[in-house]
């Protein structure tokens, strides 16, 4: 089992500023708490981030990094939702987080069910914007 999204491509709704905070932030392996090392949408309706994990990947668990350098930055994630998506990108699984109404530094979660994907998207509902600091996925390929 191995974090199955590391360096893998990615895209977002939109980019706050694409040449400091490309979507790829959020999955590079880097853990830094400075503004700059966090993938961040422009304020829009329903924004979302997705990594394209290139197979099928049988997922067990996953972790969200929070950003932690403000506490608004923090509280703007709260609400979002993980979708798995299969090759095909029909949803075959969804974490939804909006019920827990805790801020966490790390969002972190064993699926209790068998989860094969191909895609993960996260996302928040309405006019918000979503940023964050990295996203792993692990599991094991089945492709």
């Amino acid at each position: 089992v191995y974090n199955v999204a590391l360096h893998k491509p990615v895209s977002q709704s939109s980019v706050y500023d694409p040449t400091k905070r490309p979507p790829s932030l959020c999955n590079d392996g880097i853990f830094c708490t400075d503004w700059l090392c966090n993938c961040h949408n422009i304020q829009e309706v329903d924004p979302w981030w997705e990594v394209n994990l290139l197979g099928s990947f049988r997922l067990s668990s996953f972790k969200l990094f929070n950003r932690v350098d403000t506490e608004i930055q923090r509280s703007k994630i709260k609400d979002f939702s993980l979708e798995f998506l299969n090759a095909g990108k029909s949803i075959v699984h969804t974490v939804n987080y909006s019920e827990w109404g805790e801020i966490l530094d790390i969002y972190q979660n064993d699926l209790n069910t068998e989860v094969i994907a191909s895609f993960v998207k996260i996302s928040l509902p309405g006019l918000a914007i979503l940023t964050f600091r990295e996203f792993q996925a692990f599991g094991v390929s089945i492709s």
